[in-house]
Parts: C-alpha cells; sequence; structure tokens
C-alpha cells in the first residue's frame, strides 16, 4: 500500500513540483507547495461532498426528515405481528424461548459488531499509517527526482539508455 500511494502522490504532483522548478523555485519550497495544493484540492473535494448545498449531507437530511415515518412503519408492523401472533405471545412457554432466543441473538450480535469494530479500526489505523508514511517517501522522491533520474541512467549505462528512456516516457 505504502508503494501504491506513494507512486499515486509522486504522479499527480511531479508536474507541478517540475513546474515550480522551471520557475527558479527550490524544489524543497515547490514540493512543500505541492502539497498544499493537494491538501486545498482535498479539501475542497471533502466541502462539496458533506456541503449543506452538495453531496451527502442532503441525504443525510432526508434520511433524518424521514426518520418518524419509518419508525411508525416498524411500529405499525409490529402491532399487525402481536395482533396477528397474540395468543402465541401469551404463552409463557414461548415467551421463555423468545426471551432464551433473544438473547442468544442479542450476543451474537454485540461479539460480532465488537470483532467488527476492532477490524475496522485496525484496518483504518493501518491505511492511515500507511498514507502517512506514502506521504513522506513521496515528498522525499519530489525533492531528489532529478538526481534519481541521473544516479538510474549512470546505473543503466548507455547501452540501454535509449530503452530506459522509453520505458520512463512511457
Amino acid at each position: 500500500a505504502i508503494l501504491i500511494w506513494t507512486v499515486i502522490i509522486v504522479f499527480c504532483l511531479r508536474g507541478i513540483v517540475n513546474g515550480l522548478e522551471k520557475r527558479h523555485i527550490n524544489r524543497g519550497l515547490g514540493t512543500t507547495i505541492a502539497y498544499v495544493i493537494m491538501a486545498l484540492v482535498l479539501a475542497l473535494i471533502g466541502f462539496l461532498l458533506f456541503s449543506p448545498m452538495f453531496g451527502l449531507n442532503a441525504q443525510f437530511n432526508d434520511l433524518v426528515s424521514n426518520m418518524p415515518h419509518y419508525v411508525d412503519a416498524v411500529i405499525a408492523w409490529g402491532n399487525d405481528l402481536y395482533a396477528r401472533y397474540a395468543p402465541m405471545l401469551e404463552d409463557e412457554t414461548v415467551i421463555s424461548e423468545v426471551q432464551k432466543s433473544a438473547a442468544s441473538w442479542a450476543s451474537s450480535i454485540a461479539q460480532g459488531s465488537a470483532n467488527g469494530i476492532v477490524a475496522f479500526s485496525t484496518t483504518l489505523a493501518n491505511g492511515l499509517m500507511a498514507l502517512g508514511f506514502a506521504l513522506v517517501i513521496a515528498f522525499w522522491i519530489l525533492m531528489e527526482l532529478p538526481a534519481m533520474g541521473r544516479e538510474t541512467r549512470r546505473l543503466i549505462g548507455p547501452k540501454h539508455a535509449e530503452d530506459a528512456e522509453f520505458f520512463h516516457a512511457t
């Protein structure tokens, strides 16, 4: 994941860094400016997704405003269910079995939820850590990209330079 994120970040930002370097801005400063631009673009996208005028916020507001209708529908369903099966639900044996089943079901749901929360938290922490490392590595690569290119050309040698240049251009 670190390698993939690093490649994506370098691919997206190297044009900005190279353009700033052509305008005689130090690569370190240019990389910092590119990171600030990337953060601003991501913040703008986040704002557009969650702003009151656009995106998911409107759907969330619709859900909240329709919640009373959903609750009424569930209550009506429960009342209908009780009306159909009232004689059974008044039997002590059935009630006892239902309580045991409900307790077992609630226990399994709680255990599954806890396992899911732990798995989600672990995955999220690993993803954020990988992204953090990728940001640091991409910053370093963006700053040293010209030197890395020169060193790679030196290591490849003149015999394979044309193939390497074709690979780089592609």
